[in-house]
This record gives structure tokens, sequence and C-alpha cells, in this order.
């Protein structure tokens, strides 16, 4: 019994030291499970970093990918010329528009080459001189440079205009330097071009200052001269040069008006079918006077297959001819030669092209100023206008009238041996089926006395009553004086409202309106409206005539939108004032 006890103590001393062995042991399992748990964190850790830095470099890597790709894109699709030079000079990039500029295809060809050898192949010893100083300032002196320089780099012959700018490349030190080459040729042509046309304009009006000042004091002069003398002759001739003076001031308005439409490419022509042979009558008149005062000999020569009957705009047709006719005679001598030809060259689908020379044995033109003659607000030189006087307008809108017909205008001349100038147009053969009774070699005083069909006759319009709404008073004493013995009765009013109220008063007492267009209270343009839209309509067939000075399509247009029947142009012209009067009373 006692040593089965001692065996009992023995054994349950055992089993508690082995207990402590296992608890010892589980604690020590325990810390090795953390510091397996923990190295399992470092480890995923490190892991989790590796990976976003190895994201990040993938992403450097595909941005700097990129940028190089941006680069090389730039490197070769650049219109300016890159460069980039090492601090010693050689190249060690370029863009491939420099390549093709010096005759290369590939950049290894000149890839390390000195880029003042480069150089050395186009620029002559000046320009070296200037390209190698300005990449010494950038790279010995750390300073950008800018110059515009000409060059032929390509060795074509052709001039261009370049912006050369040296950038140093520094990092801590300067490294190399950045060359950027601007083509600026288009920008410094449009430049002096703008640069020219300005001066052009500026010299034409002070030219034009002249021009409009000379018969303005020649109007005021002699009004003064008539008003002062006591005799008839003498108040004749004091009146006979106000009109001169006065026609030739209009000439000049009209050319600038025209220039105006020429350049808004609002010239147009209005076709009419007219009678050629008249119309060259009329141009002959113009001109006449101007040949007699030189005592010149002009000679007309005109085709006789040319069409009696033509369809096109005739104004403007004899506008060119009387411009190149006029030139003639001003800038041909006393007793010289003037020649007017006249032929029809071909015809198609009734449509005929007609070829007009006019040749004169004046002082000539020279090559250099033949260039300048159809620019706008210039003339063959400066001493020209001096000598013979002109805005330098008239060939440029000789010019486009031409071209709007369907031709064109050239000359031919040397200095001291007269001009040629020929312009070619299309028309249309007219419906009347006529021929000139011109034979082919005329003199041009054949072309005296042709009918003319609006002389006007006393008492013509007897019983007729006319409402003149203008708010000038003298252009209400000049259309009174003009119409005077026509046996027209006119009534006037000052502005808009005064005309519609007459013609509501009394809308069957008045035959026709003549309406001008800026009145006060209220314009020609809202008159109209206002008496066509009376009550019950009751004179929508009242003709109403714009009388104004606005004589632009778009102006026209307004009249004829606004309800009128027509457009008298200011200054008036009898004749054209007689015309409407004819087709509507």
């Amino acid at each position: 019994m006692v040593h089965s006890a001692r065996d009992d103590m023995e054994q349950k001393s055992d089993t508690a030291a082995l207990e402590e062995e296992i608890r010892k042991l589980k604690l020590e399992l325990r810390a090795a499970n953390r510091e397996l748990l923990q190295r399992d964190r470092t480890i995923t850790a490190i892991e989790s970093n590796f990976s976003v830095k190895m994201s990040m470099f993938r992403r450097l890597a595909e941005e700097n990918e990129k940028h190089q790709k941006f680069l090389i894109h730039l490197m070769k699709n650049s219109v300016d010329f890159l460069i980039l030079a090492d601090n010693h000079l050689n190249v060690a990039f370029c863009s491939d528009s420099f390549l093709r500029r010096i005759g290369t295809m590939h950049f290894e060809t000149i890839e390390n080459m000195n880029l003042l050898d480069i150089y050395s192949k186009f620029a002559d010893t000046e320009l070296f001189t200037q390209l190698a100083n300005m990449l010494s300032v950038a790279v010995g002196q750390d300073e950008t440079s800018r110059h515009d320089i000409v060059a032929d780099v390509d060795g074509s012959g052709e001039l261009r205009t370049y912006r050369v700018t040296n950038t140093p490349m520094i990092d801590k030190n300067v490294n190399g330097v950045v060359i950027n080459w601007n083509d600026i040729t288009d920008i410094t042509n449009a430049k002096n071009r703008a640069e020219e046309a300005s001066r052009a304009k500026s010299e034409f009006l002070s030219k034009m200052s002249h021009e409009i000042r000379t018969p303005m004091s020649a109007i005021i002069g002699m009004t003064a001269i008539g008003q002062k003398s006591r005799e008839v002759e003498k108040k004749n001739y004091a009146l006979g040069k106000v009109e001169e003076a006065s026609t030739h001031l209009l000439g000049i308005i009209n050319d600038v008006l025209d220039i105006a439409k020429i350049e808004a490419n609002k010239l147009e022509l209005a076709f009419v079918e007219y009678v050629f042979e008249k119309m060259l009558q009329q141009v002959m008149t113009v001109i006449r006077f101007r040949v007699d005062e030189k005592q010149q000999k002009l000679t007309v020569n005109v085709d006789n297959k040319i069409p009696c009957f033509i369809i096109g705009d005739d104004k403007r047709f004899a506008q060119v001819m009387t411009n190149l006719l006029s030139n003639a005679v001003k800038f041909t001598p006393i007793g010289g030669d003037i020649c007017l030809d006249i032929s029809m060259i071909g015809e198609a689908d009734g449509v005929c092209k007609l070829r007009v020379c006019v040749s004169d044995s004046g002082i000539g033109i020279s090559p250099e100023q033949q260039q300048r003659l159809f620019r706008a607000f210039e003339q063959a030189d400066s001493g020209t206008s001096r000598e013979y006087g002109g805005t330098g307008l008239g060939l440029v809108i000789s010019q486009s009238i031409v071209e709007l017909m369907g031709g064109k205008i050239s000359v031919e001349s040397d200095i001291g041996k007269g001009a040629k100038f020929t312009f070619t147009v299309n028309v249309q053969r007219g419906n009347k089926n006529s021929q000139l009774m011109l034979d082919a070699d005329v003199d041009w005083e054949c072309t005296k006395g042709l009918a003319d069909d609006d002389t006007m006759c006393a008492g013509e319009f007897e019983g007729k009553r006319l409402l003149l709404a203008e708010d000038i008073e003298i252009n209400r004493e000049i259309l009174l004086s003009l119409l005077d013995g026509t046996g027209l009765i006119i009534d006037c009013v000052e502005n808009g409202e005064e005309a519609v109220a007459m013609i509501a008063a009394n809308p069957f007492e008045y035959d026709l309106v003549f309406m001008d267009l800026q009145m006060p209270k209220m314009d020609g343009l809202e008159a109209t409206r206002r008496i066509r839209g009376l009550p019950g309509h009751i004179r929508e067939d009242l003709p109403i005539i714009a009388m104004t000075a606005n004589v632009f399509k778009d102006d026209i247009e307004a009249c004829i939108t606004a309800g009128m029947d027509g457009h008298l142009g200011k200054p008036l012209d009898i004749d054209f004032v007689l015309e409407n009067l004819r087709m509507h009373l």
C-alpha cells in the first residue's frame, strides 16, 4: 500500500512536469505563430509596395514612351525647322522639315555633324557670320538670340524669310542649344502688301483731295464770277465752266462709288437690249470735245458684222470705252493720233465676242509701270497724277467690268511709242435681226446726228399732276426748273408724313409721285409703305419713283421692296426723268 502511494505521488509529479512542459511548448508555439504572422504581414506589405512601385514604373514607362512618340511626331510633322545640338554644336536631333529642306531623307547622314558645316552649304559669308554669332551667344553667353534672316536653304533660287531663334539648353551648365527656323515669308509678304496698300490708299486720298478740290474751286470761283458779271456772255461762259467742273466732279464721285462696289463684290451688270450704234455715238459725244481741244485725229473702225441690237449693259460697256479713250486723249500730245477699233471675233449660240482696241501715239508706258496699271489707287508713277491728273481708279474699274462681261483687258506699250489697250467682252445678239449701218472703216464724225428720242416737247404732260416729296429746297427748285414748260402740275411736300397725308386726303388727285428717301419725320421708304397700305388699297396703282442719291443695288432693291415702281439717281439726268415720266404718265 505504501509503495503504491509513493508511486502515485511520483506519477502525479511526472504528470505535472509534463503539463508544464506542454504549457511552455504552447507558449513557444504561440510566440512562433505570432512571429510567423508578423513575418507574413511584412511580406504582404513588401509585396504590395513592390506591386505599387511596379505599377508606377509601368505608368512612367508608358508616359515616357508616349512622350517619345509625341516628340517623334513633332519632329516629323513640324513645319518649322527644329534642331537640337550639343554644346559643341553637333547635331543631336532635327525635324524632318529641316532634312527635306537641306536635301536629305535620313537623319543618320547629318547626325553628329557640326551645325556650322551644314550652314556653310547654303549661307554666304555675311549670313554664315550672322548665324555663327547667334549660336555663340546661345552656347557661350547663355542667352537666347532671335533674328530675321533671308536665305535660300534648299538652293532652289527662291529667297525666303525665316525668324531664327536659338535657345540654350541648361542643366546647371549649358549643354546644348535648341534652334527654331520659322518660315515667315508669307506673313512678311502679306505685311508688306498691307503696308503697300496702306501707302497707296494714303497717296490716293491725297490725290483725291486734290482732284475733288480742283473742280470745286472752279465751281465756286466761276459761280462768283457769274454772279458779279452783268454781261450775258460772261455769265454763260461761267455757267459753262461750272457745268464742265460739275461733270468732272460727278465722274470722280462715280469712280469712288464703283471702286467701293468692287471691293465689296457688289459691282453688277444691268442687262437691256440696246442699239450698239447709239451707244457708240454717246461715247463719241463725250470724247469729241476733248479731241477737238487738243487738235487730235481720232479714227474709228467698226466691224459691220456686229449686230445692231445687243443685249448687255450698255452703260458699263460705254464706261470702259470712254475711260480708255479719255486716257488716250490725256496722254497723247497735241496733234497726235488715236484709233478705236471694234470687231466681232466670234459667235456661238447667239453670244458674240467683241474685241475693242484703243491705240494712241502718246507718251507710252514702261513694263514696270504696266504692272501697276490695274491696281486700285495707283497710277503708272507718282509724276503722272501731278502732270496729267486723275484718280488712278479708271483702269481698275474697267478691268472689273470687262471680267464681269466674260472678257479680259491687256496693254501693249513702250515709253515714247504710245499704248494699245485691248479688251474683249461677250454680248448677246438682240432679238431684232439687223446689222449696223456703219461701213467697215468710218470716221468718228459719222456717228453724229442720230435721232435723240429724249428731246423734251413743250406741253407734253399737260393736265398731269405730280407730287414731289423732297426736303431740300434747291433740289425742288432744280426739278421745277427742268420740267418748266412741260405742262406738268407739280405740288411739293417736305417729308414723308406730308406726302402720305396729301395722298390720303386726295387719293386720285395725283398721277405720279417722286419720292426722296432721306427726309425728316418720315423717310421715303416708310411713306411708300404707308401709301400702299391706305384703307381699301385705294391707290395701289399710283406710280411712286424714288428720287435719291442712294444709288447702290441694295438701295434700289429696298425701294422696290417698299413698293416703289422705279429709281432716279441724283444728280438728276433730265433724259432719265423724261423717260420715267413718259413711262408712267
